[in-house]
């Protein structure tokens, strides 16, 4: 029986909780969940799934309501709420009022004191339910007069700003710099609230980064980009070719 699927892939736009799978790719499901493997020997019908590469399709037979359906699926990746690696990827993250928001990963919670993990309990294992979705935690606190009393917030998961809730990183970056309430107001998933007052956190955002040491407020994925820069940085590969063939061809001086 089919408990929960990944919302966002393609098993779980297919099948719903307390389908009953019944065959995959013609092998036939037991009762408890296995198939056939070789001479008296059994695995898991997740097997056969995990053996695909991404892309490959898989025939799945399940029944819903008493009706027995035949679907085909490709094969994808389960995403998961709080990934598991960040593999090549920089660190993502913003500053505001001398508060460091970044984003709740598998690598960050095993840096972290053991203290903290219960916090974060509830979101680990989780799928994404809306794409770019992601966790935001108030990572660090750089001491100031902006902030003062909201130390003891530090590891905790934002929710809304203004009383509008935060999709990921990005969202939560636009709904603060677009605010022209004087006082922003910073809900987090424990019920406390932290309540900033914008016009301070503009005159001292300078001087935090500076006396911390820190070059920029946000990481480089947080940045708005100019789309005439998006266009520039597609063609210049192309420019640079032609002017590789020019040189080749003794048209043009390095």
């Amino acid at each position: 029986m089919v408990f929960r699927a990944a919302p966002l892939s393609n098993a779980g736009k297919v099948l719903k909780p307390c389908d009953v799978l019944l065959e995959i790719d013609g092998k036939a499901i037991a009762p408890d969940g296995t198939v056939e493997f070789r001479d008296r020997e059994r695995v898991s019908c997740a097997h056969v799934y995990k053996s695909k590469y991404i892309g490959d399709e898989v025939q799945l037979v399940y029944s819903r309501d008493g009706k027995i359906i035949k679907d085909t699926i490709k094969a994808d990746i389960a995403e998961y709420l709080v990934p598991d690696h960040l593999w090549d990827k920089k660190t993502s993250y913003y500053i505001y009022a001398g508060l460091v928001f970044t984003i709740l990963s598998v690598p960050y919670v095993n840096t972290i004191s053991k203290s903290y993990y219960a916090r974060f309990r509830k979101f680990l294992n989780r799928f994404k339910e809306k794409p770019n979705e992601q966790v935001v935690v108030l990572a660090s606190v750089l001491v100031s007069d902006v902030n003062y009393g909201y130390q003891g917030c530090l590891r905790s998961v934002v929710s809304e700003i203004n009383d509008t809730s935060i999709n990921n990183l990005g969202h939560m970056v636009e709904l603060i710099t677009s605010s022209s309430k004087p006082i922003l107001k910073i809900s987090l998933d424990d019920g406390r609230v932290m309540f900033i007052n914008n016009e301070e956190a503009s005159r001292t955002h300078e001087g935090i980064l500076r006396e911390n040491r820190v070059d920029a407020d946000m990481s480089e994925d947080m940045r708005p980009h100019n789309k005439n820069d998006e266009k520039t940085k597609q063609t210049d590969p192309e420019l640079s070719r032609t002017k590789r063939q020019r040189i080749a061809e003794g048209k043009e001086a390095r």
